[in-house]
């Protein structure tokens, strides 16, 4: 079934083209049920939609239970979003996070401070590292 995206994205996509820098893109994964991709498939879960929707290269997460072979970096990130640590995503050159709330999974962002948010149309949050 043909995945139609939300404006919310395009919305973030002028203000994500702007910035600089490496960015990470949470839930660290491949597959997820959003909100408004319930309707999709038997349980709405979808690829990762950061890089069809957003023009600028969004690093995404690589789980290898859905058969993906991380990459090093991705290894790196995926180590350092499980110690809570922004200094450690820094050391890798990681200059923001984008936080998708649409996701239909609880997410854990209080490790981040609130005073970093960029960005924020309801659905997505951009945090600088």
């Amino acid at each position: 079934k043909p995945i139609n995206y939300p404006k919310f994205y395009l919305e973030a996509n002028s203000f994500i083209n702007n910035l600089s820098g490496n960015i990470i893109y949470l839930p660290w994964g491949n597959y997820f049920t959003y909100s408004w991709s319930l309707n999709s498939g038997l349980d709405g879960r979808i690829g990762n939609p950061a890089n069809s929707v957003f023009q600028k290269f969004i690093i995404t997460g690589c789980d290898p239970a859905d058969l993906c072979t991380p990459t090093l970096l991705q290894e790196e990130i995926y180590n350092c979003l499980n110690q809570e640590n922004l200094t450690c995503l820094k050391n890798l050159n990681i200059s923001y996070i984008i936080v998708d709330k649409s996701v239909t999974i609880p997410l854990n962002i209080s490790w981040i401070p609130s005073k970093n948010l960029v960005y924020n149309n309801n659905y997505l949050e951009i945090y600088k590292v």
